[in-house]
Protein backbone atom coordinates (compact mmCIF):
# COMPACT_ATOMS: atom_id res chain seq x y z
CA UNK A 1 0.00 0.00 0.00
CA UNK A 2 2.82 2.41 0.87
CA UNK A 3 4.53 1.69 -2.43
CA UNK A 4 1.30 2.45 -4.31
CA UNK A 5 0.85 5.73 -2.42
CA UNK A 6 4.42 6.82 -3.16
CA UNK A 7 3.97 6.09 -6.84
CA UNK A 8 0.66 7.97 -6.86
CA UNK A 9 2.20 11.03 -5.17
CA UNK A 10 5.08 10.99 -7.66
CA UNK A 11 2.63 10.82 -10.58
CA UNK A 12 0.60 13.71 -9.17
CA UNK A 13 3.72 15.84 -8.74
CA UNK A 14 4.77 15.11 -12.32
CA UNK A 15 1.30 16.01 -13.58
CA UNK A 16 1.39 19.28 -11.62
CA UNK A 17 4.75 20.15 -13.18
CA UNK A 18 3.39 19.33 -16.65
CA UNK A 19 0.34 21.52 -16.05
CA UNK A 20 2.48 24.46 -14.91
CA UNK A 21 4.69 24.09 -17.98
CA UNK A 22 1.64 23.90 -20.26
CA UNK A 23 0.24 27.05 -18.68
CA UNK A 24 3.53 28.89 -19.15
CA UNK A 25 3.73 27.82 -22.79
CA UNK A 26 0.15 28.95 -23.36
CA UNK A 27 0.84 32.35 -21.81
CA UNK A 28 3.98 32.77 -23.93
CA UNK A 29 2.04 31.86 -27.05
CA UNK A 30 -0.81 34.25 -26.26
CA UNK A 31 1.57 37.10 -25.49
CA UNK A 32 3.35 36.51 -28.77
CA UNK A 33 0.07 36.21 -30.67
CA UNK A 34 -1.13 39.51 -29.22
CA UNK A 35 1.86 41.41 -30.58
CA UNK A 36 1.66 39.65 -33.93
CA UNK A 37 -2.06 40.42 -34.32
CA UNK A 38 -1.97 43.98 -33.04
CA UNK A 39 0.54 45.15 -35.63
CA UNK A 40 -1.50 44.35 -38.79
CA UNK A 41 -4.74 45.42 -37.11
CA UNK A 42 -3.23 48.82 -36.29
CA UNK A 43 -2.05 49.25 -39.89
CA UNK A 44 -5.45 48.23 -41.27
CA UNK A 45 -7.25 50.69 -39.02
CA UNK A 46 -4.88 53.52 -39.96
CA UNK A 47 -5.27 52.92 -43.71
CA UNK A 48 -9.06 52.72 -43.58
CA UNK A 49 -9.09 55.88 -41.45
CA UNK A 50 -7.17 57.71 -44.20
CA UNK A 51 -9.63 56.47 -46.82
CA UNK A 52 -12.67 57.29 -44.69
CA UNK A 53 -11.59 60.92 -44.44
CA UNK A 54 -12.22 61.08 -48.18
CA UNK A 55 -9.86 64.03 -48.71
CA UNK A 56 -10.32 63.88 -52.50
CA UNK A 57 -14.11 63.60 -52.23
CA UNK A 58 -14.11 60.62 -54.57
CA UNK A 59 -15.96 58.16 -52.34
CA UNK A 60 -19.70 57.65 -52.28
CA UNK A 61 -21.65 57.87 -49.04
CA UNK A 62 -22.15 54.11 -49.12
CA UNK A 63 -18.41 53.50 -49.49
CA UNK A 64 -17.70 55.75 -46.51
CA UNK A 65 -20.22 53.76 -44.46
CA UNK A 66 -18.59 50.52 -45.59
CA UNK A 67 -15.19 51.80 -44.47
CA UNK A 68 -16.70 52.70 -41.11
CA UNK A 69 -17.96 49.12 -40.85
CA UNK A 70 -14.45 47.84 -41.63
CA UNK A 71 -13.00 50.06 -38.92
CA UNK A 72 -15.60 48.97 -36.40
CA UNK A 73 -14.96 45.30 -37.11
CA UNK A 74 -11.22 45.94 -36.96
CA UNK A 75 -11.66 47.42 -33.49
CA UNK A 76 -13.88 44.49 -32.60
CA UNK A 77 -10.98 42.16 -33.45
CA UNK A 78 -8.65 44.20 -31.26
CA UNK A 79 -11.14 43.94 -28.39
CA UNK A 80 -11.52 40.19 -28.94
CA UNK A 81 -7.76 39.68 -28.80
CA UNK A 82 -7.62 41.71 -25.61
CA UNK A 83 -10.42 39.76 -23.93
CA UNK A 84 -9.02 36.44 -25.19
CA UNK A 85 -5.70 37.14 -23.52
CA UNK A 86 -7.30 38.12 -20.23
CA UNK A 87 -9.74 35.22 -20.38
CA UNK A 88 -6.95 32.69 -20.87
CA UNK A 89 -6.16 32.66 -17.16
CA UNK A 90 -9.21 31.28 -15.43
CA UNK A 91 -8.22 32.83 -12.11
CA UNK A 92 -7.80 36.30 -13.56
CA UNK A 93 -10.39 38.88 -12.56
CA UNK A 94 -11.32 41.08 -15.50
CA UNK A 95 -12.19 43.93 -13.16
CA UNK A 96 -15.01 45.15 -15.40
CA UNK A 97 -15.55 48.91 -14.95
CA UNK A 98 -19.34 49.18 -14.71
CA UNK A 99 -21.43 52.30 -14.94
CA UNK A 100 -25.20 52.94 -14.87
CA UNK A 101 -26.68 53.22 -18.36
CA UNK A 102 -30.25 53.51 -19.62
CA UNK A 103 -30.57 50.02 -21.02
CA UNK A 104 -33.18 50.69 -23.70
CA UNK A 105 -31.02 53.47 -25.17
CA UNK A 106 -27.92 51.31 -24.89
CA UNK A 107 -29.53 48.46 -26.87
CA UNK A 108 -30.93 50.87 -29.47
CA UNK A 109 -27.47 52.38 -30.00
CA UNK A 110 -25.94 48.90 -30.34
CA UNK A 111 -28.55 47.99 -32.96
CA UNK A 112 -27.88 51.13 -34.98
CA UNK A 113 -24.12 50.55 -34.84
CA UNK A 114 -24.37 47.31 -36.87
CA UNK A 115 -26.78 48.64 -39.48
CA UNK A 116 -24.17 48.81 -42.25
CA UNK A 117 -22.87 45.33 -41.40
CA UNK A 118 -26.37 43.91 -41.82
CA UNK A 119 -26.81 45.77 -45.10
CA UNK A 120 -23.61 44.22 -46.41
CA UNK A 121 -24.97 40.79 -45.47
CA UNK A 122 -28.26 41.71 -47.21
CA UNK A 123 -30.21 41.00 -44.04
CA UNK A 124 -32.95 43.18 -42.57
CA UNK A 125 -32.57 44.12 -38.92
CA UNK A 126 -35.79 44.73 -36.98
CA UNK A 127 -36.29 45.32 -33.28
CA UNK A 128 -38.72 45.84 -30.45
CA UNK A 129 -36.94 47.48 -27.54
CA UNK A 130 -39.01 48.05 -24.41
CA UNK A 131 -38.92 51.82 -23.80
CA UNK A 132 -37.82 52.37 -20.23
CA UNK A 133 -35.66 54.78 -18.27
CA UNK A 134 -34.32 51.96 -16.10
CA UNK A 135 -30.58 52.03 -15.61
CA UNK A 136 -28.41 48.93 -15.54
CA UNK A 137 -24.83 48.72 -14.26
CA UNK A 138 -22.59 47.39 -17.01
CA UNK A 139 -19.46 47.99 -19.04
CA UNK A 140 -20.86 49.66 -22.20
CA UNK A 141 -17.87 48.72 -24.35
CA UNK A 142 -17.87 45.03 -23.42
CA UNK A 143 -21.63 44.56 -23.52
CA UNK A 144 -21.85 46.42 -26.83
CA UNK A 145 -19.29 43.91 -28.11
CA UNK A 146 -21.58 41.08 -26.99
CA UNK A 147 -24.69 42.49 -28.67
CA UNK A 148 -22.82 43.33 -31.87
CA UNK A 149 -21.36 39.84 -32.00
CA UNK A 150 -24.76 38.20 -31.52
CA UNK A 151 -26.44 40.34 -34.19
CA UNK A 152 -23.67 39.95 -36.76
CA UNK A 153 -23.48 36.22 -36.04
CA UNK A 154 -27.24 35.96 -36.58
CA UNK A 155 -26.93 37.82 -39.87
CA UNK A 156 -24.11 35.57 -41.07
CA UNK A 157 -26.24 32.51 -40.38
CA UNK A 158 -29.30 33.84 -42.19
CA UNK A 159 -30.14 33.57 -45.89
CA UNK A 160 -30.12 36.75 -47.98
CA UNK A 161 -33.26 38.79 -47.52
CA UNK A 162 -34.00 37.27 -44.11
CA UNK A 163 -34.81 39.15 -40.91
CA UNK A 164 -32.80 39.33 -37.69
CA UNK A 165 -35.08 40.39 -34.84
CA UNK A 166 -33.87 41.94 -31.59
CA UNK A 167 -36.15 42.37 -28.59
CA UNK A 168 -36.03 43.20 -24.90
CA UNK A 169 -38.49 42.38 -22.15
CA UNK A 170 -38.74 42.70 -18.39
CA UNK A 171 -39.18 39.50 -16.37
CA UNK A 172 -39.37 40.32 -12.66
CA UNK A 173 -36.09 42.01 -11.76
CA UNK A 174 -34.40 40.63 -14.86
CA UNK A 175 -33.97 42.30 -18.23
CA UNK A 176 -33.96 39.77 -21.06
CA UNK A 177 -32.53 40.57 -24.49
CA UNK A 178 -33.11 38.22 -27.43
CA UNK A 179 -31.48 38.11 -30.86
CA UNK A 180 -33.45 35.88 -33.22
CA UNK A 181 -32.52 34.72 -36.69
CA UNK A 182 -34.38 32.56 -39.18
CA UNK A 183 -31.48 30.48 -40.44
CA UNK A 184 -31.27 26.69 -40.56
CA UNK A 185 -30.61 26.36 -36.83
CA UNK A 186 -28.09 24.21 -34.99
CA UNK A 187 -28.21 20.38 -35.13
CA UNK A 188 -29.06 18.88 -31.75
CA UNK A 189 -25.79 16.93 -31.62
CA UNK A 190 -23.79 20.16 -31.85
CA UNK A 191 -25.73 22.34 -29.38
CA UNK A 192 -23.62 21.46 -26.34
CA UNK A 193 -20.56 22.91 -28.11
CA UNK A 194 -22.01 26.28 -29.11
CA UNK A 195 -20.15 28.24 -26.41
CA UNK A 196 -16.98 26.12 -26.58
CA UNK A 197 -13.75 27.85 -27.70
CA UNK A 198 -12.93 27.55 -31.42
CA UNK A 199 -16.20 25.76 -32.21
CA UNK A 200 -17.64 26.85 -35.57
CA UNK A 201 -19.98 24.04 -36.58
CA UNK A 202 -20.15 22.37 -39.96
CA UNK A 203 -22.99 24.25 -41.64
CA UNK A 204 -22.73 25.93 -45.02
CA UNK A 205 -22.84 29.38 -43.39
CA UNK A 206 -20.01 28.43 -41.00
CA UNK A 207 -17.84 27.37 -43.90
CA UNK A 208 -18.73 30.51 -45.84
CA UNK A 209 -17.98 32.95 -43.02
CA UNK A 210 -14.45 33.16 -41.71
CA UNK A 211 -13.81 33.19 -38.00
CA UNK A 212 -11.98 31.33 -35.28
CA UNK A 213 -14.99 30.41 -33.17
CA UNK A 214 -14.30 32.62 -30.16
CA UNK A 215 -17.15 35.13 -30.44
CA UNK A 216 -19.74 33.22 -28.44
CA UNK A 217 -17.16 31.97 -25.93
CA UNK A 218 -16.04 35.53 -25.17
CA UNK A 219 -19.62 36.78 -25.14
CA UNK A 220 -20.51 34.16 -22.54
CA UNK A 221 -17.55 35.15 -20.36
CA UNK A 222 -18.40 38.85 -20.53
CA UNK A 223 -22.07 38.29 -19.70
CA UNK A 224 -21.25 35.99 -16.78
CA UNK A 225 -18.66 38.45 -15.46
CA UNK A 226 -21.55 40.93 -15.30
CA UNK A 227 -23.51 38.45 -13.19
CA UNK A 228 -25.82 37.60 -16.08
CA UNK A 229 -26.70 34.51 -18.08
CA UNK A 230 -26.57 33.72 -21.79
CA UNK A 231 -28.08 30.77 -23.62
CA UNK A 232 -29.96 29.82 -26.75
CA UNK A 233 -32.97 27.94 -28.09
Amino acid sequence: LNIVLVKTRRQLRNQAVDLRETKLQRERFLNSATHELNAPLTVTYALTDVLARNADSNLTERQIKQLAAVQRNNQHLVDMVDVMIRTSAASLDLGIPKEPVIYSEFVSDAIKSVGVDMELQEVTLEWSVLPTAERVNLDPERMSQVLSNLMINAGQNSPEGAIVFVSTEKIGNTTKTCVRDFGQGIPSAERQHVFSPFYRGDSESSRRNRGVGLGLTLSKRIVEDHGGEIGFE
